[in-house]
């Protein structure tokens, strides 16, 4: 399940934590 962790890193250095949290 690293797949979901490299997502949060791309969200968030982006900022866009609302928007990673809800395509989990």
């Amino acid at each position: 399940m690293k797949q979901q962790q490299q997502l949060w890193d791309d969200c968030e250095q982006q900022q866009l934590w609302d928007d990673c949290v809800k395509q989990q």
